[in-house]
């Protein structure tokens, strides 16, 4: 691994990021806190009807094996998220500099994100890629949606038609991840209010309902880096208390029916780079 100089908080003007995603599907809610995050229709979304969401999942389905197959390494990673806080830009900054480190090994990257880590990613990539020339960045954002991610030289390739199509898409891409790597993904809830766990836990749901029959996904939550996933996993560990299991210092193991979730706390750089080396 490259040598990693994880700086202070909020490096060139740069917020800490609250949550970093690998493998995560994103909130209605978190568009409503910030409008302008896709744009001023965000604010008046409308779900698509529940009727469309199988066509639009076996379109991406079909575009997503299409862009596996353009790149010799098939493992994929999912980022992404726009939470604004200092309380684990460390944990940001390290996330965006192994992702790179996949790119240049010839790895895929999916990004569902247009702030937040995604920023951070592209201060480090046009560091860590200036005598690098990556592979493939593949954005979940809609086409017609201007990406701030990765300023260099790195080509960034879009599915998804619109905001209802993206949303339903990192649903399904969270669990075509892990069906393509074969291995554990770290899936933090991106909101920073209670009431939307539901909201979250329906989408996770529907998410393994759909692949049930090929995959049971393995969910790590950091419930250190606050917001929401401290309260997803008081839930989890309420829900599935007669489950848990004790597998290391800080780490615990629940087996709900849809799939394993382990609560990892702590957020030391050590056990962050176990965790995310362990997912590429």
């Amino acid at each position: 691994m490259v040598d990693w100089d994880v700086t202070g908080r909020g490096r060139n003007g740069i917020p800490g990021i609250d949550e970093v995603l690998l493998l995560t599907v994103l909130n209605p809610s978190k568009r409503l806190k910030f409008g302008n995050f896709l744009g001023a229709d965000s604010i008046k979304r409308k779900l698509l009807p529940k009727e469309k969401e199988q066509d639009v999942l076996d379109r991406l389905v079909e575009e997503a094996y299409l862009i596996k197959n353009r790149f010799s390494k098939p493992h994929v990673v999912v980022i992404g998220g726009s939470s604004v806080s200092n309380t684990a830009s460390d944990f940001a900054y390290l996330a965006a500099q192994i992702l790179c480190e996949h790119l240049i090994s010839g790895g895929t990257v999916f990004n569902c994100g247009r702030g937040g880590i995604s920023t951070i990613f592209s201060i480090v990539g046009s560091q860590i890629f200036q005598k690098e020339t990556p592979k493939k960045v593949v954005s979940l954002l809609p086409r017609n949606t201007r990406s701030i991610m990765l300023v260099t030289e790195v080509g960034i390739e879009k599915i998804g038609n619109d905001v209802n199509e993206r949303d339903i898409g990192l649903v399904f891409v969270a669990d075509y991840i892990l069906s393509i790597c074969g291995r554990r993904g770290y899936v933090p809830k991106v909101t920073s209010f209670p009431e939307d766990i539901d909201t979250t836990e329906n989408q996770l749901k529907f998410a393994c309902d759909y692949i049930e029959a090929r995959h049971k996904p393995n969910l790590i939550l950091f419930p250190d880096t606050g917001g929401v996933t401290e309260f997803y996993a008081k839930k989890i560990r309420n829900k599935y208390s007669s489950t848990e299991k004790r597998v290391d210092e800080g780490k615990y193991v629940y087996g709900p029916s849809n799939g394993e979730i382990t609560i990892a706390y702590g957020l030391d750089e050590n056990s962050i780079k176990r965790a995310l080396c362990d997912i590429i």
